[in-house]
């Protein structure tokens, strides 16, 4: 086996056999088809079946159906056809490690405490694997990200967790050994051959909830040869056509980031997402095949996005513009009468799916104040209005930036270290998103009033978020020379990520 497995004693193990590599024409094909091709009949209100796919670094603005001129996501723009599609769907924050245990908890960064690499999500928090396995479900996740994983406490719930990165991996992974351990970078059709035994292994009266955590298309945005292939247009002949992620980030530091290199970038990383769509077809598929998909309540998203240097920089983790907050958010609801087809303009959060699923599924809400807010009103009225007044955005915690999004504005600050009379703001922005969409014009200058009661706003609000009692100080284990080596591979230093 290539990945690490935890088992609780009382569940079975699935048997796992070897990835098997899904043709992306099929893939293109299949897309076509999607919302047609199910014959399930009508299930009960509560699905069978839940699966919560995250795609890690996938960035709202390379998705097909929310307005990307390339054609990256077939699979999740059907999936969006036959489902919901969150348009302004934002992360709280641009980094992994602080985002997935929000997704997974409806609480802000701030509120539960994971917010650096040296912590684990402390055991006080409820996530929504333990609310499904309360309510009965086997709780199952695979997970391909590191900075994700149970290191940091997020199998709280889960019955049985694959650790998708450990062993050596195919002929074709790239691995990392030191002293004996051995890791390697999971592949999207791992992470999808893991969930296609395990739905197939679904007993008669089992319910399911399947959590998968992919890696693609977090760089070094790898993809096999076809689709790196697949965007060889005349928008980007060459010369990185074979994804030579290296070669490329060499030359960037000699050259700067010139239109030739940024468009390589966004070349490798538009096939990346290609090919990880593809096995989110293959997971719906699998639904299909088992005649599961009709009674399915699945959810597609990503916990940040990815900036090709639109603000002048490379990466996530250490901005909050748009291009590394704002992420895909689909939804498809169990039942022949679900909402399809439905486009939802309101902002909203990664934080809201736990209220929903809860909702959607028959379960109870987590103990404790929650951050996020059921989606459930905008399945009958698409077009209303926010749920949120405005959302606290964190960058990684070593720069000291924070945000608040408002549905038509964002306040930006830097804060620097309290020396006793609390962090000073060292630096303000204020972005109208409707006139400015692409946050190129600062009116800090223009409504100094307006950033300043912005930045005051923020100030408070961790403020409050910093006198409530939180646990998440717990150190987790010691991690592996292999795998602080992949996390070199990944782009990370000092197990944070870096944005160059």
């Amino acid at each position: 086996m290539n990945a690490e497995t935890t088992n609780s004693p009382d569940r079975p193990k699935a048997r796992l056999g070897r990835p098997r590599s899904r043709a992306l024409c099929a893939s293109l094909l299949c897309a076509l088809s999607a919302c047609s091709t199910d014959s399930g009949e009508a299930g009960p209100d509560e699905p069978r079946v839940v699966v919560l796919m995250v795609l890690d670094t996938l960035g709202a603005g390379h998705v097909s159906h929310l307005g990307y001129d390339r054609l990256t996501t077939p699979r999740i723009d059907a999936l969006a056809a036959d489902g919901v599609s969150f348009e302004q769907a934002i992360a709280p924050a641009s980094y992994t490690v602080a985002s997935i245990p929000s997704l997974l908890t409806g609480r802000l960064p701030d509120r539960h405490g994971l917010t650096w690499y040296d912590s684990r999500l402390p055991q006080s928090e409820e996530t929504i694997a333990e609310l499904y396995r309360e309510r009965g479900y086997s709780t199952f996740a695979a997970m391909a990200v590191f900075n994700g994983s149970p290191k940091y406490g997020t199998d709280q719930g889960f019955e049985e967790v694959r650790s998708v990165w450990v062993g050596p991996g195919g002929p074709e992974a790239i691995r990392m050994e030191s002293r004996g351990e051995t890791v390697h970078m999971p592949d999207a059709d791992e992470v999808m051959e893991i969930a296609r035994e395990r739905i197939e292994a679904l007993e008669s009266g089992e319910k399911l909830f399947l959590y998968l955590h992919f890696l693609q298309p977090h760089g070094p945005y790898y993809s096999p040869l076809e689709y790196r292939q697949h965007f060889s247009d005349e928008r980007y002949p060459g010369p990185y056509v074979d994804g030579e992620c290296a070669e490329i980030k060499q030359r960037t530091f000699k050259e700067g980031p010139t239109e030739k290199i940024r468009q390589a970038f966004c070349h490798i990383y538009d096939a990346s997402i290609l090919w990880v769509d593809t096995n989110v077809g293959g997971v719906l598929d699998t639904l299909r095949e088992r005649d599961l998909y009709e009674n399915a309540l699945v959810a597609v998203t990503a916990d940040h996005g990815e900036s090709f240097w639109e603000h002048g920089h490379l990466g996530h983790g250490k901005h909050l513009y748009e291009e590394y907050v704002r992420v895909p958010m689909v939804v498809k609801l169990p039942g022949p009468n679900r909402p399809r087809g439905l486009r939802v303009p309101a902002m909203v959060s990664l934080m809201d799916l736990v209220p929903s699923l809860c909702d959607w599924s028959g379960l109870r809400r987590p103990v404790g104040e929650l951050d996020g807010r059921s989606l459930d009103p905008f399945l009958s009225a698409p077009d209303g209005p926010s749920l949120h007044e405005s959302l606290l955005l964190r960058g990684q915690q070593d720069v000291g930036i924070f945000a608040l999004r408002f549905p038509r504005a964002k306040v930006v600050v830097v804060l620097g270290e309290d020396e006793g009379d609390g962090r000073p703001i060292e630096r303000t922005e204020l972005y109208d998103l409707l006139a400015d969409e692409k946050e190129l014009k600062n009116r800090t200058t223009r409504d100094r009033a307006g950033a300043l009661r912005g930045a005051r706003l923020i100030v408070e609000q961790l403020e409050a978020l910093e006198a409530l009692e939180k646990t998440a100080a717990t150190e987790h284990d010691e991690i592996g020379e292999a795998e602080r080596a992949m996390l070199d591979a990944l782009g990370y230093v000092d197990s944070g990520e870096e944005d160059e």
